[in-house]
């Protein structure tokens, strides 16, 4: 017999598609030849063609021994596993397949689904978020309709998981302060969680992350309904001081919108992405202190510190120098919170500058008088004169927010921050 002459035959058949003609000349080529690997591609496939997944394993195993890093060898392997009920040997080859493609969207899928077959929900999870987050990335519309079933369920396992976690963390303010005191954290947890459909109150209103529900409906609010403000606006020549010494070293200012090229977030900043044109200095990016551009400006720190900023573990508060270069504008866009208030303490305002835009309310600014707006609607600003605008940005707390609501709140957020990166520092096993 002509072993080679017969792999020849076998592979042509293979490139054809014809796996059930194929598959008696791979036992026939396989009984001569056990290690051959035109034999065991051609033997797997008319199994898994016939649906018969546990007669597909054994040779996948062997295929999988003797090319261990192929990854197609290695899917096929998992979901015949899988489809037999073999969840171990199943979760084993997809660890195997997330080792060599950490991006493997069906890896991460099926290795989740694997896991939780095993009752190991922890590693579930974990597997299960980051595959929502690489589906994020492609988009809806390109997910292939074999993953779409599992990714739903992926998703609602997460949310689940979720709903859990923070249910948790808000039932001591339940018992403290009553389930109605924070009743519209409650809900907006649900919402936050796709267990329950926003039902915004404005048209322009709409927050990118989390919305809490029955708050009034205001674009800006007024200077005088915060008690502090007086302070901020009693700082401004010490404040500006230091901005002019920052801007006269050139040093520090970053151009505040920076996303990845090709990102969805790259193509609707298109103009202003990576551009100075709108630049900023942090004091607090994300909720944490900038502790080296703090030192650099001590009586501005000190003030802040003394204020009630918005703080979020790992959201807020977010505190900047905002640079408006000549001519520019900052496109119609939201927040990504309702429930907090942005201040715009103005410090550089050139005649005929131009203003801020909130839902359908307009205004200026006015060196040394804070503007305090919500950004959870859509706003936009610009500058058409020939100078620099400066404004100093920081966020506080809406006052229709009661102290239990606010720690209620924060509790909610940092619990899904924290939630999502200990599952997404898991690695697969």
């Amino acid at each position: 017999m002509n072993i080679e002459a017969l792999e020849n035959q076998l592979q042509a058949e293979l490139q054809r598609g014809r796996f059930q003609e194929a598959e008696p000349l791979s036992r026939e080529l396989l009984a001569h030849k056990p290690d051959s690997i035109p034999g065991l591609k051609a033997a797997w496939m008319a199994a898994m063609q016939r649906g018969q997944f546990g007669d597909a394993l054994p040779h996948l195993d062997r295929l999988a021994q003797l090319l261990p890093d192929d990854l197609e060898t290695l899917g096929n392997l998992g979901l015949a596993a899988f489809e037999s009920g073999a969840f171990k040997q199943a979760r084993e080859a997809f660890a195997r397949t997330l080792r060599l493609d950490p991006g493997s969207l069906p890896g991460l899928v099926y290795h989740g689904l694997s896991c939780e077959r095993l009752g190991d929900e922890d590693q579930a999870a974990s597997s299960f978020m980051r595959a929502q987050r690489i589906a994020e990335q492609i988009g809806a519309r390109q997910l292939p309709d074999s993953l779409r079933g599992p990714m739903n369920h992926a998703s609602e396992f997460v949310r689940r998981r979720l709903v859990n976690e923070i249910t948790a963390r808000l039932q001591p303010l339940k018992t403290e302060h009553g389930e109605q005191a924070i009743a519209r954290i409650q809900a907006s947890a649900e919402i936050f969680t796709g267990h329950r459909p926003p039902d915004f109150t404005h048209p322009q209103l709409r927050p990118g992350l989390a919305y809490i529900p029955d708050l009034p409906v205001r674009m800006f609010w007024e200077r005088e309904e915060f008690p502090w403000i007086s302070k901020l606006e009693a700082a401004t020549e010490d404040i500006r001081e230091e901005l002019l010494i920052l801007m006269e070293q050139d040093s520090g200012f970053k151009p505040y919108v920076s996303h990845p090229a090709g990102s969805r977030k790259a193509r609707e900043w298109k103009d202003l992405n990576h551009s100075m044109d709108w630049a900023s200095y942090h004091f607090y990016r994300h909720g944490e202190r900038i502790d080296e551009n703090c030192a650099r400006c001590p009586k501005t720190s000190e003030v802040l510190e003394s204020l009630d900023l918005h703080r979020v573990p790992g959201y807020t508060p977010e505190v900047m120098f905002s640079v408006l270069r000549p001519h520019s504008t900052i496109p119609d866009h939201t927040g990504s919170i309702n429930g907090r208030l942005i201040v715009h303490l103005p410090l550089i305002v050139p005649e005929n500058c131009g203003g801020l835009r909130v839902g359908d309310e307009q205004r200026g600014w006015r060196e040394g008088e804070c503007l305090i707006f919500d950004d959870a609607y859509r706003h936009e600003a610009w500058n058409h004169s020939d100078d620099t605008r400066v404004v100093l940005i920081l966020d506080t707390w809406n006052p229709a927010l009661s102290e239990a609501e606010r720690e209620a709140f924060s509790r909610m957020l940092d619990t899904a921050r924290t939630f999502e990166r200990d599952l997404l520092e898991r690695q697969p096993v």
